[in-house]
């Protein structure tokens, strides 16, 4: 795997220092990412359907970014920004609704990497298979950021204040990694799928 989880840079934060991240925006930019990232695999998708030339190193290199990255820095920070939002708003179910999900997105990308494993080491895969683990990982993806996006977003613009995002950034400065794939910082073994990603048809 080539990211692993070493991550290259810590953004420094502490509450007086005035040019700490915008979180909620960082958030924002990650989910354009990702969506980036599914258009990729939707695509791939859509070989796999017509029976075209399926490219399963860039497919795998999509699954190790989201082990790497979205399950150790994105969805760990969400983790505690939305622990935030429930103490504030009283929205326990909504938390908890959501850290399932980070759960269960956790065992699908698992999952769906340990078939795509099987298909680069040669082992056989049905492609029924292959193709429901792909379509299903799109699609609770995808549904995941919607609901993020249209309910969990607004609200925390309405109930959490400067001083609330302060706080969140000290308690997650160890959590805030720098992206191993859409910065400057990139290793080489990804260089398909970056010039995949600057293709203007995968951005939404």
């Amino acid at each position: 795997m080539f990211f692993g989880c070493r991550y290259i840079e810590r953004y420094q934060c502490n509450r007086w220092w005035p040019r700490r991240p915008d979180m909620l925006r960082r958030l924002q930019l990650d989910h354009k990412n990702i969506s980036v990232l599914l258009n990729i695999l939707a695509a791939q998708s859509g070989q796999l359907a017509t029976g075209g030339a399926v490219n399963y190193r860039v497919m795998m290199d999509v699954l190790d970014y989201m082990q790497s990255y979205a399950e150790h820095s994105h969805h760990p920070v969400e983790d505690i920004v939305y622990r935030r939002l429930a103490a504030q708003a009283s929205l326990n179910d909504l938390s908890e609704r959501l850290f399932e999900e980070h759960k269960q997105l956790t065992r699908i990308t698992e999952a769906f990497h340990t078939t795509l494993n099987l298909v680069l080491n040669d082992n056989p895969v049905p492609i029924d298979r292959l193709k429901e683990e792909l379509e299903n990982y799109i699609s609770m993806q995808r549904s995941h950021m919607r609901y993020e996006e249209e309910i969990i977003f607004p609200l925390l613009k309405q109930y959490l204040v400067e001083a609330d995002w302060e706080c969140l950034a000290d308690e997650c400065q160890q959590q805030l990694t720098d992206d191993p794939l859409f910065s400057d910082n990139i290793k080489r073994d990804c260089q398909e799928l970056r010039s995949l990603i600057k293709g203007s048809e995968f951005v939404d």
